[in-house]
């Protein structure tokens, strides 16, 4: 079964209050399709206060590497990028 992007952040958004306090700081990966990865990681880093350091994109939009790349600048963020990641990679 998918989710989309709205989904997934609408269900993380529901149960911050619960999250923050156990998980504050805490360095995460991310393994997602690059359309709901690239829109997790700000909602991960500023809401959830968490610290993405590895990123791993399944797929991805042609322009997703550019769009990703902003997205890290603006919050000054740094880590490791894999696109079109497989089964191995991920693990």
């Amino acid at each position: 079964m998918g989710y989309n992007a709205h989904e997934v952040v609408d269900t993380l958004r529901k149960r911050a209050l619960m999250i923050i306090p156990q998980y504050r700081n805490c360095r995460i990966a991310v393994s997602a399709d690059g359309r709901l990865g690239i829109g997790l990681i700000r909602m991960l880093f500023e809401e959830l206060e968490m610290i993405p350091e590895v990123l791993l994109f399944r797929s991805a939009m042609p322009d997703s590497r550019s769009i990703l790349e902003q997205e890290l600048h603006s919050l000054s963020l740094a880590p490791r990028v894999v696109f079109s990641a497989d089964g191995y990679q991920v693990k």
